[in-house]
């Protein structure tokens, strides 16, 4: 059983490492593959030896997403995903499962670990090829900015809530991951990590690091004051929710995870939008109103919870939650999410 439990740890670790350097969602069809091996692992740990955590809203969000994939105008699409994207019912099922047999060991140092490595593939990437780049911002080995960013930002958190003040490797780490979040030009990642860093540093009493989160905050405004005054995004985004807001109300139970590009058209667009930004309105329009609700439900009972076990963790999850609200789930983000849904477990 110790063996067991050892080659358990050993696979989750792998893809935890893993997932963001080698799964673009952006590739095309070639990620079909590396989806096909994230189901095969799903399985796998699923009928693993060891404890099943699960909950009430997963089991909602397995049901809606379910009924929403019978019913879609394309079961394949809705199951499977895209070509572009692969976030089908499949992914988000194999991601609740990894997560629901997570082995209970620490995990901080595989999110600074994972961070420093996806930040560094990320400036190897942008220097060998500018064709990385989205629109000027840095994507990495995530293929978008928006995703780098969200991933970042836990990552970051937890590197300086294990900071070491001595150890090289900890500046190296803080430094090289700080430096691409800036990179990336995500407003709500970079939000998002101040908001957590001054709750960090009040909770702690720690008036230094509280200076020196405010002045670095400063820095970043000044930096990025021209990405963050950009009102291009905002506006479309906006457009975005109201014409989401009017389908959702004509489709209450979802059309199908991978079909909004379906229902939602304007001439607003240069593109037709496959992703509504914004999690909850994203998840109303493929699962259902019932599925969204489920994932808010989970997302406040997991926060609490993390209080509970580890602050660290549910601050870590609260930067990714405010991070994500207008961006969008990807295989990434999701399985990031669920590991804190398992943490919480």
């Amino acid at each position: 059983m110790k063996l067991k439990f050892k080659i358990n740890d050993a696979i989750f670790l792998a893809v935890f490492i893993l997932l963001p350097l080698v799964f673009n969602p952006f590739n095309g069809e070639v990620e079909i593959v590396k989806l096909g091996f994230l189901v095969f692992l799903a399985i796998v740990l699923g009928f693993w030896p060891g404890k099943f955590k699960w909950n009430y809203s997963l089991t909602i969000l397995v049901i809606c997403g379910l009924f929403a994939t019978i019913f879609a105008r394309d079961q394949y699409l809705a199951f499977w995903g895209s070509d572009n994207r692969h976030l089908g019912f499949a992914a988000i099922l194999s991601c609740m499962v990894i997560a629901a047999k997570l082995p209970k060991i620490n995990f901080e140092k595989f999110f600074v670990l994972s961070g420093a490595i996806s930040s560094a593939a990320a400036i190897v990437i942008t220097n060998i090829s500018s064709a990385s780049l989205f629109e000027g911002r840095m994507g990495g080995t995530t293929g978008n900015p928006n995703i780098l960013g969200a991933f970042l930002v836990p990552t970051i958190f937890l590197t300086i809530a294990n900071f070491k003040t001595r150890a090289v490797s900890s500046w190296a780490s803080l430094i090289l991951q700080i430096y691409v979040l800036f990179e990336t030009g995500n407003r709500s990642s970079w939000l998002a990590l101040a908001i957590i860093l001054l709750i960090f540093c009040a909770q702690k009493k720690n008036w230094k690091m509280l200076a020196t989160t405010i002045f670095s905050s400063g820095i970043f405004a000044f930096f990025g004051w021209e990405r963050l005054i950009t009102e291009v995004s905002i506006g479309t985004r906006f457009e975005l929710y109201k014409l989401a807001l009017k389908e959702i109300l004509s489709h209450p139970f979802g059309v199908g995870y991978e079909h909004i590009q379906t229902v939602i058209s304007s001439p607003t667009f240069s593109l037709v939008p496959d992703r509504v930004h914004q999690p909850f309105l994203d998840m109303s329009l493929s699962a259902g109103i019932p599925s969204a609700l489920a994932l808010l439900a989970l997302s406040i009972t997991t926060f609490l919870a993390l209080r509970k076990k580890n602050p660290n963790y549910a601050l870590a999850f609260l930067g990714l939650f405010i991070s994500l609200q207008t961006s969008f789930f990807t295989i990434l983000t999701v399985f990031i999410f669920f590991v804190f849904v398992g943490l919480a477990l």
